[in-house]
């Protein structure tokens, strides 16, 4: 919930990424900023690249989201492949 309203309450992506740079999560809650950001971004009715930004940004300096990042994308890719049936 607290990463919700820091991505969702920041001024820019640079405010968001310093305010969830000093929440000091933990490796298991870091792997949520990943979910929660492409969640806020798919439920978005037009393309913000607010998120495209933010996720850059956190990516560009950590590695572990860079890799939830991979791992986000290739679930959301098996849900559309198993949807589709093929």
């Amino acid at each position: 919930k607290s990463i919700f309203c820091v991505i969702m309450g920041a001024d820019d992506f640079i405010d968001a990424y310093e305010k969830i740079v000093k929440m000091r999560l933990s490796t298991i809650q870091s792997r949520e900023v990943i979910r929660v950001l492409v969640r806020c971004c798919s439920s978005e009715a037009a393309y913000n690249p607010y998120y495209g930004y933010l996720a850059g940004k956190l990516c560009s300096n950590h590695r572990n989201h860079k890799f939830t990042l991979q791992l986000v994308y290739w679930d959301m890719f098996k849900q559309w492949q198993d949807k589709g049936g093929g």
